[in-house]
């Protein structure tokens, strides 16, 4: 059985928000990741991570990743660096990490919300 969501929301601000999970899906969600980057381009100037409730051990998720990182004593900041939508933004320059601390819930190895904004480097952005 086939199982893939794709959402994405397009902020006036040029913040994307965007959700995917290509589990046993035909598609992978770095090509849905693509076609979404692809499609706004230029326009888009943060992607948002928002990753919540998602159990400790799924370390194939972002959430379960930082978990695991940070209960081996690795920093929030680095765990985030670890993360698929970390990898995917940094494809295209997305790799200035800003945590929103006052939306992040839980301690480390026992995060049940984090949120982060990936942007372009001033260096980047003036190309």
């Amino acid at each position: 059985m086939e199982k893939m969501v794709f959402c994405q929301h397009f902020q006036s601000d040029g913040i994307i928000d965007f959700k995917i999970n290509a589990v046993n899906s035909p598609i992978r969600g770095s090509d849905m990741f693509s076609q979404m980057m692809n499609h706004y381009g230029e326009n888009v100037k943060s992607i948002r991570g928002n990753w919540m409730n998602l159990e400790k051990s799924a370390t194939n998720k972002n959430l379960g990743i930082i978990n695991k990182l940070t209960s081996q004593g690795v920093s929030l900041e680095e765990a985030v660096t670890h993360t698929w939508t970390a990898n995917q933004a940094a494809k295209y320059g997305f790799s200035q990490l800003e945590i929103l601390l006052a939306r992040v819930k839980g301690t480390p190895g026992n995060y049940t919300k984090v949120e982060v904004l990936f942007s372009k480097s001033k260096n980047e952005i003036i190309k």
